[in-house]
């Protein structure tokens, strides 16, 4: 159906987005104690293999900003 979807990622959100030719990407929001902040899953389909980056930044209640990076792979289902 084109949508990539994901309840494992983003720990507590489930994230949905669509697939534009091999690549997608999923939007997660975070929020803890103090700390509010979105996260970026930039992926590749490929040979039914999914790997990706993350990007994201978060912001403190005090105002101080940190930022998210990595990656992740995962089989296709």
């Amino acid at each position: 159906d084109n949508v990539v979807m994901s309840d494992d990622l983003n720990p507590g959100g489930h994230m949905e987005g669509l697939l534009t030719g091999n690549d997608f990407v999923l939007v997660g929001n975070t929020s803890e104690t103090n700390m509010t902040g979105q996260i970026r899953y930039t992926g590749t389909v490929s040979s039914g293999r999914i790997t990706g980056a993350i990007d994201g930044t978060a912001t403190s209640s005090s105002g101080t900003t940190g930022t998210y990076s990595g990656s992740f792979s995962a089989s296709k289902n």
